[in-house]
């Protein structure tokens, strides 16, 4: 006889492995980064031709060389709001769900659903801060093809969510 609950055992194990091993690896990249990387006073760190050009995790802003300067500061305040919120701590946990929970759909929903309102968090700061809709939704338009954002992180763009970020920004609150 054939012991099934064994075998799924040893399947979510090892989806547990893989999954932790990947959450690890990231971590460990972006403290690496974090470690090797000038900062300045603020705790932002330049990156040089970085697979992203900016997002916030640790208690760090990370934004890409090539950025405008103008850009580079708009994109520090809106990464700065994730950082007082403690957004990265939020993403940190549900990344640690995702390595218990890996088989489950709802968990990657959450995800996605958590991500979008820490995006709009963030808008909603930036805007009631005195920066123009329009300029601001024109630096997010400037930046959401860029480049795909590291995981365990918050990033300025996502682009699948950028519709309904400006969306939020011109929506009248009840």
């Amino acid at each position: 006889s054939y012991d099934w609950q064994h075998l799924l055992l040893i399947i979510y194990l090892t989806g547990i492995a893989f999954a932790g091993l990947k959450l690890l690896v990231e971590v460990i990249s972006l403290l690496l980064l974090i470690v090797r990387q000038k900062r300045d006073e603020r705790n932002i760190i330049i990156l040089n031709k970085s697979r992203t050009s900016r997002f916030s995790a640790f208690g760090h802003i990370f934004i890409d060389k090539s950025l405008d300067s103008d850009d580079a500061e708009e994109i520090i305040k809106h990464e700065q709001k994730h950082l007082n919120r403690l957004h990265f701590v939020d993403i940190l946990l549900i990344e640690l769900l995702k390595v218990i929970q890996w088989f489950n759909p709802f968990i990657y929903f959450f995800d996605k659903s958590l991500r979008a309102v820490h995006e709009y968090q963030a808008d909603e700061e930036c805007l009631s801060s005195g920066i123009p809709v329009h300029s601001y939704q024109g630096l997010v338009m400037n930046q959401v093809f860029r480049a795909r954002i590291f995981n365990p992180s918050n990033s300025f763009s996502n682009p699948t969510l950028i519709k309904k970020r400006m969306i939020m920004m011109t929506k009248k609150r009840s």
